[in-house]
């Protein structure tokens, strides 16, 4: 057979390996242009996802180059022994490297059956990867693979470390925080000091999640001369900056669970504050709503600071004179535990139907945002995310005429919600709703906020 009749049978089949879905699962052999092997179309378990279109994985090498005998094409493995000869005289390193890269892409996400051989093929294609490019992305990717280990291929401290201090790395405060929670989880002697070192580092190229570990290093003593009152405020600092980006930011979520979860316990125990159950069960609450929203997304979570949380909020609910209610009240009380944290939200909010009820004493407001905002009501013990709210604000005063106002800020004085106040437009379209508070204990609370 001539090269131009070769090459167009390879075209031929190479035009069936892409939006076949329904082509594999109609068909009961199929064969590989890219390793020769030949299959039953019931090993095909593993798809790349193109939008809304589907096409097949190889079962045996990862390339998306299957082709079913749906086609009308003869599947054999004469065929297919010439046709993968073709395909590595055709495809040069610049396509294959893509193959491996979507590969590993869709490994990640989960979308490939977890089993021995793909886990070899996804440590093979991102050390190929890494290899040619020295990328940030395929240096990180097997950082974590190793630290993280998978079902068949197990945890290599050496290896992990050795990636995560690759000079692909050097500005990535991801990598250093990685590193950081790898050092800590070993705690052999000497690791706390690295453990500091990484989060320092860090934190200087912005990492929230670093500084909150350094916040806890101070609380704890780890490398550092304890100092409970400087790590409790370090971390309620780092807390309002991650409180408006978080569950919008799983990697974030983690460590903003873990945050919540050491403040809990800062106030429930009374470290670097005087006790406070109150504003225990506060962050206590958030901690547990982070948990379950990472569980929600598949991520394996701590389930010792779970039974923690469940078991103090009892504790706490059980001792209250306050039991909770059945239903969150958005009400004045609830609008200052939501927005306790002074944050710079990442989502624009908008204010709807601002206006009085007929008494002329209560201030009701619709409350939108574009992705969801954390609502937290102490008082009844609880907590959630939503969208769209209405809240009834009791003897508040209103200085406005807009019927729908922007805003992104909200700054607050004091703890009793007393004024709001509309400076028309302070960024563009968007305006700054400025909140007084009164300071007063909470219902039931053990000492004030």
């Amino acid at each position: 057979m001539i090269l131009e009749d070769v090459l167009d049978k390879y075209d031929q089949y190479d035009s069936h390996t892409r939006s076949n879905e329904f082509e594999i699962i109609s068909s009961k052999q199929c064969g590989c242009l890219s390793c020769g092997n030949v299959f039953s179309a019931r090993v095909v378990k593993s798809w790349l996802k193109e939008g809304q279109e589907l096409s097949a994985f190889c079962p045996h090498c990862g390339m998306v180059k299957v082709v079913g005998d749906a086609s009308g094409l003869p599947i054999g493995k004469t065929e297919f022994k010439e046709l993968s000869q073709t395909y590595a005289r055709r495809n040069d390193d610049d396509a294959r490297r893509s193959g491996m890269m979507e590969y590993c892409a869709s490994f990640f996400d989960g979308a490939i059956e977890d089993n021995l051989n793909n886990e070899l093929l996804y440590e093979r294609y991102l050390n190929a990867i890494f290899d040619d490019f020295h990328d940030a992305v395929s240096c990180l990717a097997l950082a974590r693979l190793y630290a993280r280990g998978l079902r068949f291929i197990p945890k290599s401290f050496e290896m992990a470390e050795y990636h995560y201090k690759h000079e692909a790395l050097v500005t990535e405060s991801t990598a250093f925080h990685e590193l950081g929670c790898l050092y800590q989880e070993r705690g052999a002697r000497g690791d706390y000091r690295l453990a500091y070192e990484c989060f320092a580092k860090a934190a200087a190229l912005g990492s929230l999640s670093a500084s909150s570990r350094l916040a806890c290093c101070y609380l704890d003593g780890e490398f550092v001369k304890k100092d409970v009152f400087f790590g409790l405020n370090a971390l309620l600092s780092v807390f309002s900056e991650m409180y408006g980006k978080a569950f919008g930011d799983t990697y974030l979520l983690r460590e903003f669970a873990w945050a919540a979860y050491r403040l809990g316990m800062c106030f429930y125990k009374g470290v670097g504050c005087k006790a406070d159950s109150y504003r225990s069960a506060r962050y206590l609450m958030i901690a547990g709503l982070a948990l379950q929203r990472l569980a929600e997304r598949g991520d394996i979570i701590n389930e010792d600071a779970q039974n923690s949380i469940d078991s103090l909020l009892g504790s706490i609910i059980s001792k209250s004179q306050n039991k909770g209610g059945e239903e969150l009240l958005f009400d004045e009380d609830t609008f200052f535990d939501s927005f306790y944290e002074n944050y710079d939200s990442v989502s624009q909010k908008t204010l709807n139907n601002v206006h009085y009820n007929d008494s002329g004493d209560t201030l009701l407001m619709e409350f939108n945002a574009n992705q969801p905002i954390l609502v937290v009501d102490s008082g009844n013990f609880k907590a959630g995310l939503y969208s769209d709210t209405y809240w009834a604000i009791y003897h508040a005063k209103y200085r406005a005429h807009e019927t729908q106002t922007q805003f992104e800020r909200i700054e607050f004085i004091g703890q009793d919600a007393v004024e709001f106040i509309h400076d028309d437009p302070v960024y563009g379209e968007v305006v700054v709703l400025h909140i007084d508070f009164e300071p007063r204990n909470p219902p039931g609370g053990d000492a004030e906020r």
